[in-house]
């Protein structure tokens, strides 16, 4: 894997002066064998067979019924044993129950403000009809960790522990959907809640934004979405999306939260709308996210008192080794055109190298060290098949959807995040 990684790094070099891929392959080497001797974690050389991890109140009978602990060997994750940035490892293998379809149906299951593209029904919101086989297969799959076992996902134990504490999502798009999973395995717990576009809330932020794009300038920003709910504990959770990061816009969203407190979450990413490789194009796009980056990590996020956690970039699966837009190049101009998603032999890496590098580099260094990532690139680039456009989003016309993703992954984002924080 390192020669393949290494490969794709050296036919598309990150920037100048940046190519450090073996100082932190190093350093996960290092952290790996500390692990190991220090018996935090007990490795596998193979993953066991799993059985889907979640104990959520409102879930179906069959959810319920296919639970059952997996990985023995394994130490339970839990927030004690996550490290700054850790490297998650593991595969994705059907489930031993051979009925298990998934923790919920988006459409029936789910608060009623809760709408997207539903992949186990995508002829009833706006997509083609697919082979029940097809979604099945997708929605069978879990996930299998390497470095410790994920615990159930419990909707009352989430809510007693994250009891008058906030959770507060900001990013664009791919946060919305992550917001919406945690929604659906919340239901049983949520008294109240909303989601709506963000012309259409009650948002004091309204006003025109636009985020500084390298050297062509500045270019609106795109204000897409605002979700909220609290459940019976007071424990609430919030939602901001906004397509590219301005500052002020930040600080002013963050405004409405006040007081913050330590035992507050922020849930933070940027990157699906600063692609490195788009079609017709250069580079200024991920120029932009990097300039972005260098503002928001040591400015803001590191002097925020409430606890912070950088959901890593989810990797697209466009095509080509990387899963990146370059992979377009080689069709007939006036592309893209697309009806299906690919397979990313190492995903768009540079963004996970490059906040590694603020975190622990002189950028930021010890002025982000409470700062955490929540590792789902890995996880997220071994599904091609479970994006939107993978089950009907845009194939009939040739624009398949390989960046937004179904919820049979976004689940397993929330199920990492509560192993986070409880």
């Amino acid at each position: 894997m390192k020669a393949t990684r290494d490969g794709v790094k050296a036919l598309f070099p990150r920037r100048a002066g940046g190519g450090q891929a073996m100082k932190w392959m190093t350093v996960a080497i290092c952290f790996t064998l500390f692990l190991f001797w220090s018996g935090r974690h007990v490795f596998i050389s193979e993953p066991r067979n799993a059985s889907p991890a979640v104990n959520g109140l409102n879930m179906s009978a069959q959810a319920q019924s296919n639970m059952s602990q997996y990985g023995q060997g394994l130490l339970p994750c839990n927030k004690y044993g996550f490290a700054q940035i850790q490297n998650l490892t593991g595969r994705w293998a059907d489930s031993p129950k051979a009925d298990f379809n998934g923790f919920y149906t988006m459409l029936t299951d789910c608060p009623s403000w809760v709408r997207e593209y539903d992949c186990k029904n995508p002829s009833l919101t706006g997509g083609p009809v697919i082979d029940p086989g097809r979604i099945h297969q997708e929605y069978r799959q879990i996930f299998q960790a390497d470095q410790c076992q994920l615990r159930n996902f419990d909707a009352r134990d989430f809510s007693q522990k994250m009891s008058q504490r906030k959770l507060i999502m900001i990013g664009d798009s791919i946060m919305r959907l992550h917001f919406y999973s945690v929604a659906c395995f919340m239901k049983s717990e949520i008294t109240s809640g909303f989601a709506t576009d963000w012309s259409k809330s009650s948002i004091r932020w309204q006003g025109n934004y636009t985020s500084d794009w390298a050297e062509r300038g500045t270019v609106p920003l795109t204000k897409q979405f605002v979700g909220d709910f609290v459940t019976s504990t007071g424990f609430q959770v919030h939602l901001r999306d906004m397509g590219t990061y301005n500052g002020t816009l930040l600080e002013q969203v963050l405004s409405d939260f006040y007081p913050l407190q330590s035992e507050d979450v922020l849930l933070i990413n940027w990157g699906a709308w600063y692609p490195r490789w788009n079609w017709g194009q250069n580079e200024v796009a991920w120029r932009a996210w990097q300039q972005s980056m260098d503002h928001l990590f040591p400015n803001v996020l590191a002097k925020l008192p409430l606890q912070v956690i950088w959901k890593q970039y989810t990797a697209a699966h466009y095509g080509g080794p990387t899963g990146a837009e370059v992979g377009f190049e080689g069709r007939l101009p006036g592309g893209p055109w697309r009806y299906g998603c690919d397979a990313a032999l190492v995903g768009e890496f540079w963004y996970d190298d490059y906040i590694k590098e603020l975190l622990q580099g002189p950028k930021c260094g010890s002025a982000c060290a409470r700062i955490k990532v929540l590792p789902v690139f890995e996880m997220s680039r071994q599904r091609p098949n479970a994006h939107h456009g993978s089950l009907g989003r845009g194939d009939v016309d040739g624009r398949a959807d390989c960046r937004h993703w179904c919820n049979a992954v976004t689940d397993w984002w929330t199920i990492l995040l509560y192993n986070m924080l409880t």
